[in-house]
């Protein structure tokens, strides 16, 4: 008995998916030297960790917060959550940060090191909303058609972990 030959299914080529969710880092990190991923990983810890307590009015307990901060920006950063919980505010929609530059690390004046994280904040996908209402909210909220430039300093603590110290911000294109 001959053996069948295999007939050829035709293939057809799908186009790739459009990517749906926005990707808040989009930077290409692959320039970055160790030295600068550490710091971009404690930066990003940051802001991941901000951003889960502005979206999230149930989460109280905000002792995550000084885990990823220090100094004046770690009473900034619990001052900002609460005005949100005062105002009946939130968080909704994609958080973009792009163009990041990060400083090579180095000692400052006190012995402690130090690197500049610099990048632009586009809040196109983000908003600020009332927890009842879902109505926009907030005063001096920006339009999605702004954008600012943001600068948050980078501490090095003595455990090795680096943390976000003072921020920055200018209301400008980038």
């Amino acid at each position: 008995m001959p053996t069948p030959t295999p007939t050829p299914t035709p293939t057809t080529v799908s186009p790739s998916p459009t990517p749906t969710a926005v990707e808040s880092f989009p930077d290409d990190v692959t320039g970055d030297s160790p030295a600068q991923a550490e710091v971009r990983a404690g930066w990003q810890a940051y802001i991941n960790v901000t951003d889960k307590f502005a979206r999230d009015p149930e989460l109280n307990d905000l002792t995550e917060i000084q885990y990823v901060t220090t100094g004046q920006l770690a009473t900034d950063a619990v001052a900002s959550i609460m005005r949100l919980r005062e105002n009946n505010l939130m968080r909704k929609g994609d958080l973009v940060l792009r163009d990041a530059e990060i400083s090579e690390p180095e000692a400052n004046t006190d012995g402690v090191m130090t690197s500049a994280v610099n990048y632009c904040f586009d809040p196109a996908h983000l908003q600020t909303v009332d927890i009842d209402t879902g109505e926009q909210g907030g005063e001096n909220a920006l339009q999605p058609d702004q954008t600012m430039k943001v600068t948050v300093l980078m501490e090095q603590l003595p455990d090795g972990s680096w943390r976000a110290a003072l921020s920055e911000t200018e209301l400008a294109p980038c």
